[in-house]
């Protein structure tokens, strides 16, 4: 299943993936030395799968011998084999690789038979110093309805996380998959898809696309307003009022601070950036009055709202990034679906 598609070139590295990346490109220079077993884990459409394939192609491309599939089409082709009594086939096939791939290693949960293979195949690999690598969207600890024996292994080599990338990340990403695709989108729009559209690479792939097939179709240009509209879907801007204390929870959460220093007289500079930010969206998005916002922040009186809202209104005229940053930060405290948050 392996995609040319997927390589190192043509991955963007950001703080949220960098460590994966490098301990995908160590493995794959050096496969069965270091980092064995290699498991990937974070959340869907992040760049799992694209590491674990850049691996497979880079190693392939070094004369080894790969196998990559996903967890079920490896439980699939075991029980293809158990029926038609050729297990052996199975065994010859998986335990004679280089590199084992492994994606998605949870849809093994529920099937003990395919889990014990894989117990023994992984043993016998190790033994060889073959490479194995996995991916997950949770940890192995958090594997429920795995044996212990096996994710006891899966935390034997290196675990690697991937985050949800942070916005010069994402504006990079869309700006290579445009490239990729052949599809010219202007900054403005590019800024907006960045601070609206969410974190999953894969869907972000798939709007740069709706984009380019809708601007075909209609023979019109991709500008902002088009971007909006084509998008309406899977872009939501606007809901029903949210909370105060929603608004601290996700400011809080996003820009590392405590939800109680927003509400203090702390004068640390990132605090106050937090702080201000925060006041700024409360009063765009909550429908209470800025003597009630200033109680809720412990400020004097109205006055001091207006202050701050004025001081965010000055830097984002000059600060193209905190701009982006805080659409951004606004699209995620209007989601919906808040546990998305």
């Amino acid at each position: 299943i392996l995609s040319e598609n997927y390589n190192f070139e043509n991955f963007i590295i950001g703080d949220s993936n960098k460590f994966a990346f490098e301990c995908s490109i160590t493995v794959a220079k050096e496969p069965g030395i270091r980092f064995n077993p290699l498991f990937i884990y974070g959340p869907s459409g992040l760049g799992k799968t694209h590491l674990l394939q850049s691996i497979g192609n880079y190693c392939i491309k070094k004369g080894k011998t790969v196998i990559c599939v996903t967890s079920e089409q490896f439980a699939n082709d075991f029980v293809f084999n158990l029926k038609n009594n050729s297990i052996d086939k199975f065994k010859q096939k998986y335990r004679n690789c280089d590199v084992l791939l492994i994606d998605d290693i949870q849809f093994l949960i529920g099937r003990d038979k395919a889990q014990e293979e894989l117990f023994y195949t992984f043993n016998e690999l190790k033994d060889k110093n073959c490479q194995i690598v996995l991916t997950n969207d949770l940890p192995p600890k958090f594997l429920k309805g795995f044996e212990s024996r096996l994710t006891t292994r899966f935390e034997s080599g290196i675990i690697a996380n991937i985050t949800p990338p942070d916005l010069e990340t994402k504006i990079a990403i869309i700006n290579k998959k445009s490239e990729e695709n052949r599809v010219r989108i202007p900054h403005d729009v590019v800024e907006y898809i960045a601070a609206n559209m969410g974190d999953n690479i894969r869907e972000i792939e798939g709007a740069i696309n709706k984009l380019n097939a809708y601007s075909s179709i209609l023979r019109t240009k991709i500008t902002l307003e088009f971007t909006k509209s084509t998008l309406q879907d899977q872009i939501h801007q606007k809901y029903s009022s949210v909370s105060l204390e929603h608004v601290i929870e996700v400011i809080s959460k996003e820009l590392n601070v405590k939800p109680s220093e927003l509400k203090s007289k702390t004068r640390a500079k990132n605090v106050v950036e937090a702080r201000q930010i925060c006041i700024y969206l409360t009063k765009q998005l909550t429908q209470n009055s800025m003597p009630k916002i200033a109680a809720f922040f412990n400020l004097k009186d109205h006055s001091a709202i207006s202050k701050n809202i004025k001081k965010i209104n000055e830097l984002i005229q000059t600060d193209e990034m905190l701009k982006i940053k805080i659409e951004e930060l606004k699209n995620k405290i209007t989601k919906k679906d808040k546990n998305e948050i």
